[in-house]
């Protein structure tokens, strides 16, 4: 019988995609999700309480702590991060020699 090696992944994201541009965008849209939660928790907040404080329904924080990435886009995660207080440093590295735009 013959053996087939398994592919390893750095994250679940890499099974999603191979586009390294939408694989970067999952992973920030992932770890800003965390943060919200982490955040939502760590104040004990219930779901309730934490949509008053981040302005949204009450539904919108069961997504974000079931992990349901597509139903938020980057700005919307962002917006919410600014009302915890959280700020930004963006930081951008340009791409490898030879890679054709």
């Amino acid at each position: 019988m013959k053996m087939h090696k398994m592919k390893t992944h750095k994250n679940a994201f890499e099974i999603l995609t191979l586009d390294p541009s939408k694989l970067c965008l999952l992973e920030n849209r992932s770890e800003m999700m965390d943060a919200i939660v982490d955040t939502i928790k760590s104040n004990g907040w219930t779901q309730k309480e934490a949509a008053e404080h981040l302005g949204v329904s009450q539904p919108r924080i069961s997504n974000l702590k079931n992990g349901r990435l597509s139903k938020f886009s980057a700005m919307m995660l962002m917006n919410m991060l600014v009302k915890l207080d959280f700020t930004f440093q963006i930081n951008f590295t340009p791409p490898k020699l030879g890679i054709k735009q």
